[in-house]
């Protein structure tokens, strides 16, 4: 029988002694010291992790069974634990002294929420030193988390402790996925429960050389965004199929207006064009005209955040062209200022770039920029040049 309010974390690892020993020592550390840590391994080096974590061995459990990727390792750990409270640590990244403390403090003050989060920040090699750079993250939409999500991964299983309710609800982690296991399950999460944000850092995230994925399909730490946009776009081809209209809406209303009908068609164009599904993002596009009333304006913003951190960089010009021809057919004045917002959200290397003349460093961009046309483009460069100077 489990106790009230008690906290299992649990470590995935697969031949990362070197990495997970850190990690395990960064959760031991806790302010509140957690009730149960399994470091769940997933077909490895079994005594190499062993001998990492031999100082740790009072602490810790530790767990092996064949080698069959994060979501198995997952499923399998989480179906045999007692406890309230679940944190997953990424077996490469530190979380903070006090993270777990936060978190937990924060599910207890608001018993309405299943999941409490917090943000992280980067730990990057400079010569045989790890140091901490700080990440650009999102405010997260307080009113509706999960349009935050949908347009893009900014939190993360070391930041986030889940009560085991939640994962009994919604399900295992999809073992069908090959990447992006995390994503998805953050996806079901915010979809279906409230979740309370803590403030501050709570872990940092190690950005190293070393393979990832299960052994029978590992990959070089320089293919990562490649990988994650590929499965990205499975996991957002479904969501597209069975989310309902109104869910890209904050709180769902019923019986859509007009103008919640453009709104919610306008956002979820801007969420399947960031995973790269463009046919999709056309759709709601064209799909877009009968709705426009002429009655309270629309949010445009989402348009701001359509090149926004993306990982995988600017996308070829030809991919995004139906795009911005489905832009370019809207009536005004909603044309004019999507694509200004559009042009905005390009990397500030393109506008340097452009003011140069050097035609030869503008990539990708400069396909977009000639679609959007130098009204949008010259609107676009205001816009940045204001926010940064705010």
């Amino acid at each position: 029988m489990s106790r009230q309010n008690t906290v299992c974390v649990i470590i995935p690892t697969y031949n990362r002694p070197h990495l997970v020993v850190e990690t395990v020592k960064s959760v031991v550390a806790q302010t509140r010291r957690p009730d149960r840590i399994i470091v769940a391994d997933d077909g490895g080096d079994a005594e190499a992790t062993a001998r990492a974590l031999h100082r740790f061995r009072d602490r810790i459990e530790q767990t092996w069974g064949p080698n069959a990727g994060k979501s198995a390792v997952l499923n399998r750990t989480i179906a045999d634990i007692g406890e309230d409270m679940i944190w997953i640590v990424d077996d490469d990244d530190l979380v903070s002294p006090d993270a777990l403390e936060k978190l937990e403090a924060a599910l207890l003050d608001h018993p309405e929420a299943m999941f409490s989060y917090g943000l992280n920040d980067d730990l990057v090699r400079q010569g045989d030193q790890w140091v901490i750079r700080p990440r650009k993250l999102p405010s997260p939409d307080q009113k509706d988390l999960k349009l935050t999500v949908l347009e893009r991964c900014f939190l993360l299983q070391p930041g986030m402790l889940v009560r085991s309710a939640a994962y009994e609800r919604i399900g295992q982690f999809d073992t069908a996925l090959p990447r992006s296991q995390d994503y998805d399950m953050l996806l079901k999460l915010t979809r279906h429960f409230k979740g309370v944000q803590v403030e501050g850092i709570v872990f940092h995230q190690r950005f190293h050389d070393g393979d990832r994925g299960p052994a029978s399909s590992r990959f070089a730490a320089d293919k990562r965004h490649a990988n994650w946009a590929e499965t990205d776009k499975r996991i957002f081809t479904r969501i597209h199929e069975t989310y309902k209209l109104a869910e890209y809406l904050p709180g769902e209303p019923e019986n859509l207006s007009r103008e919640q009908t453009a709104q919610a068609l306008i956002n979820r164009s801007v969420v399947m064009a960031r995973k790269g599904l463009w046919a999709l993002a056309v759709g709601d596009l064209q799909a877009l005209p009968p709705f426009l009333t002429g009655g309270p304006d629309l949010d445009l913003a989402p348009f701001s955040r359509l090149f926004e951190s993306n990982a995988n960089g600017l996308p070829d010009g030809k991919k995004v062209e139906p795009f911005l021809s489905a832009l370019r057919a809207l009536p005004e004045p909603y044309r004019r200022e999507a694509l200004r917002r559009l042009t905005g959200t390009l990397p500030g290397w393109a506008f340097s770039a452009l003011k140069k003349r050097r035609w030869d460093r503008l990539g990708p961009a400069v396909s977009i920029m000639m679609s959007a046309g130098p009204g949008a483009v010259i609107a676009g460069y205001r816009d940045r040049a204001a926010r940064q100077s705010a």
